[in-house]
Formats: C-alpha cells, structure tokens, sequence
C-alpha cells in the first residue's frame, strides 16, 4: 500500500534538505521522506499544487522542480491522462 503524502510535509521536508546547519538526523528523515514522495503517484497533484502556490520560500520551487524533472524522467507513465493540461501548465508557468 502506498503512503499518503501532503502539501505540508512535501514542503517542510523540502525546506530541511535546502537549508545549512539542519541536524543530520531530520535530514536523512527529510531525504528519505522525498525519495519515497517522488516515487509515488500523488507526486504528480502534489507538485502541480505546490508549484502553483506563490507563497512559499524560493528553495521549495527549486526543490519541487528538481523532483518534477525526476518524475518526467523516470515516472511519466503515472500521470493521469486527464492530468496532462495541468502538468503541462505548471511547466511552463502558465495558468
């Protein structure tokens, strides 16, 4: 079964991998909590939610784009047929 991820921890865990001086415990947990995040289908709403936000620190964009980058690469199988016009709008930066 798979885990359940959200926008929360998907940030959260972003901002732990991108920032100086984070105990190496939280980011090892961070690290293996995005690995597992990108890995999953709900990776895909997730980052299009998460990209589509315009409230949130500069290193989660970059962070989350990292991961989008990997999905298309590895994982474009998964997206939803009826998901291609989202994703294909948080690409490009168009809404």
């Amino acid at each position: 079964m798979e885990n359940t991820f959200n926008i929360t921890d998907v940030v959260n865990a972003s901002l732990i991998t991108t920032r100086k001086g984070e105990d190496r415990k939280e980011l090892k947990r961070a690290e293996k909590y995005l690995i597992s995040f990108q890995k999953s289908s709900q990776a895909w709403s997730i980052i299009y939610e998460i990209l589509n936000n315009e409230n949130l620190e500069l290193a989660v964009y970059a962070q989350v784009s990292i991961l989008l980058k990997q999905k298309l690469q590895y994982d474009f199988y998964q997206i939803p047929q009826s998901d291609y016009l989202n994703i294909t709008k948080a690409i490009l930066g168009k809404e």
